[in-house]
């Protein structure tokens, strides 16, 4: 259900707080078009602001399916959809997703796993429709990672201690780089599980880490590589 006012003139249109529920939860919806969009190369904007399960919307991107099943619980999400004027490539748009992810667990190993009620600031950008580009996620400055698929197959580059993905995904499969104060290694090797039920399989691993978590031991200072 959606309520509220919009202004129509020659040039678009302009609806800038509009009530909504959906899946039982309020939300503030704003849509804009033509000369009202905030950006001038853009066709048309819309946000939203609502309270969402974070698996869902993992589960409906087929590059993070993998992650749903450990996201757990419902967070403020805000929204943005841009649609330019001119489209670029296979692209019509782009999806801009925030959260502080209060409320929403993640059962992921060591630097990643958080309890519902801690805060991690969470950016996920994508392009329109889903599956013509990367999908870029950041869980603050623990995790970054880039996300593509292709041909049926997923590839997947994490950089630990980072907000962003400087290179592209491998053509399928897991890298994960990069330096982070904790690695839970055989977790993380654990979730990839070479492809089955889901997972993604593990192509490299160069980590640098303050807290190695390996075999019931902790090593401090360690280098963790891996080429399966």
């Amino acid at each position: 259900a959606v309520r509220g006012q919009a202004r129509y003139d020659g040039n678009g249109f302009d609806a800038p707080q509009l009530a909504v529920r959906h899946r039982g939860q309020d939300g503030v919806l704003a849509l804009r078009s033509g000369a009202h969009a905030r950006e001038a190369a853009h066709a048309f904007e819309a946000t939203l602001d609502a309270p969402m399960d974070a698996a869902d919307l993992f589960a409906r991107a087929p590059e993070l399916d993998w992650l749903a099943p450990r996201v757990h619980g419902r967070s403020p999400w805000h929204l943005e959809v841009a649609l330019p004027k001119q489209a670029v490539g296979d692209s019509i748009g782009t999806l801009h997703l925030q959260s502080s992810l209060v409320g929403t667990a993640l059962d992921l190993p060591a630097p990643l796993a958080k309890p519902a009620e801690q805060a991690l600031p969470t950016k996920v950008q994508l392009a329109l429709p889903l599956g013509s580009g990367a999908i870029d996620v950041a869980f603050g400055e623990r995790m970054a990672l880039r996300a593509r698929q292709q041909n049926g197959q997923t590839g997947v580059r994490v950089k630990l201690g980072a907000a962003s993905v400087d290179a592209d995904p491998p053509a399928s499969g897991l890298v994960v780089v990069g330096r982070t104060a904790s690695l839970d290694a055989l977790e993380w090797i654990g979730l990839a599980r070479g492809g089955g039920d889901g997972g993604v399989p593990l192509r490299q691993v160069d980590v640098l880490a303050d807290e190695l978590e390996l075999l019931g031991g902790v090593f401090p200072d360690t280098r963790l590589k891996l080429r399966p």
